[in-house]
């Protein structure tokens, strides 16, 4: 008798195997094992640890699935959940030339219409990239730090959060969606297009004099004071930024589905110190000749969430400090000075347009 039991958990737990590879029947059509291929668009330079192309997106641990089978009603039509597949890691070791996911799906064949024929049944696809477990041991997943409950009626969908360390912050991709899909006659890859989520500000920082600033410390040579310049000596910005949000991974238009998320923190703060060929001189002038240029840094972008928590603007304040040296009757001296603003994200035209990024250029316009 205890034997008997045995073997029936033995085979009730071999039935329940999804890796268990289908068998033709009469009436079915010969297992098709369900594939995918990847693309990411090729974005310019954003921030640390940004995904471009495929190969990118494969180094980068590859991308999570998450599919429905609505059976013979289209996606819209109904109300779905995860039933399919449920953050599916699929990854690639050739840098994005084939992509490989275990255990393997295969297409559903369908079943009778009520006709008599049979009809393929339709299964819907989405993903995102990085990968993330959920474990919080990895930067990706501790941004993306929740999903959806496999058993809920709803669109997939993940919570992202800010890394509080801008080394480690994670890009993130979302696919577009690819739903109603049914079984093809010959072994055709699922094909993703990848697309960026987030925004990110401050990859290009500029700092000048504006002309008229120019000019006054031209008109300061005179008399006694044979040269006047400004050195550039420090440049920091203080980012508020919305601290999580949730991304669905359904879109009607192709744009990120943002949904702001109210509880907990509504907004975190990162302060990013350049000191790029600091100190710089951005102006001088010695009576006979003028000298200096623009100072500019790269490759310091932040990522941000483009959407904001209602009464909780993104902004990037900035503080800049400056030496204005002069030489009166040969003696040099240097005064420091510091000048500062705020940015609010949102008043720029492409602020919350995902996937684009903001430069910042700093001009000191007054003396202070």
């Amino acid at each position: 008798m205890i034997e008997v039991v045995l073997l029936i958990i033995v085979l009730m737990l071999t039935s329940c195997s999804s890796d268990t590879t289908p068998v033709a029947g009469a009436g079915h059509a010969a297992p098709l094992a369900i594939g995918f291929d990847a693309s990411a668009d090729d974005a310019p330079t954003r921030a640390a640890n940004a995904i471009g192309a495929s190969g990118a997106l494969a180094s980068a641990g590859g991308f999570g699935v998450f599919a429905c089978n609505t059976g013979l009603h289209r996606y819209g039509d109904v109300s779905v959940s995860s039933n399919f597949m449920y953050n599916q890691q699929v990854a690639s070791t050739d840098a994005g030339l084939s992509w490989r996911y275990e255990p393997v799906k295969y297409w559903p064949n369908g079943e009778d219409d009520g006709s008599g024929a049979t009809a393929r049944h339709r299964v819907s696809f989405f993903a995102y990239a990085p990968y993330s477990d959920l474990s919080g041991a990895s930067a990706a997943s501790y941004c993306i730090s929740a999903f959806h409950l496999q058993h809920e009626q709803t669109n997939p969908w993940l919570t992202y959060r800010l890394h509080p360390d801008v080394a480690q912050q994670v890009d993130l991709l979302y696919a577009l969606p690819q739903t109603d899909r049914q079984r093809p006659d010959v072994a055709t890859p699922v094909a993703l297009t990848f697309r960026h989520a987030l925004s990110c500000v401050g990859d290009k920082v500029t700092v000048d004099l504006t002309d008229a600033l120019r000019t006054h410390y031209h008109d300061m040579v005179t008399g006694t004071r044979t040269q006047v310049a400004v050195r550039l000596t420090a440049v920091s910005i203080t980012y508020t930024l919305t601290e999580r949000g949730r991304l669905v991974l359904w879109t009607a238009d192709g744009d990120p589905n943002w949904q702001t998320i109210s509880s907990g923190n509504a907004t975190t703060e990162r302060t990013v110190s350049l000191t790029d060929g600091l100190p710089h001189t951005l102006y001088s002038y010695n009576g006979s000749a003028e000298g200096g240029t623009a100072w500019q840094a790269e490759g310091h972008g932040v990522y941000y969430l483009p959407i904001e928590v209602e009464g909780h603007p993104q902004t990037a304040a900035i503080t800049v400090g400056y030496d204005v040296v002069t030489t009166i009757a040969g003696e040099t001296s240097a005064e420091s000075r510091t000048t500062s603003g705020v940015l609010t994200l949102s008043a720029v035209s492409e602020g919350y347009q995902a996937g684009k990024n903001l430069n910042i250029d700093i001009n000191i316009f007054s003396e202070e």
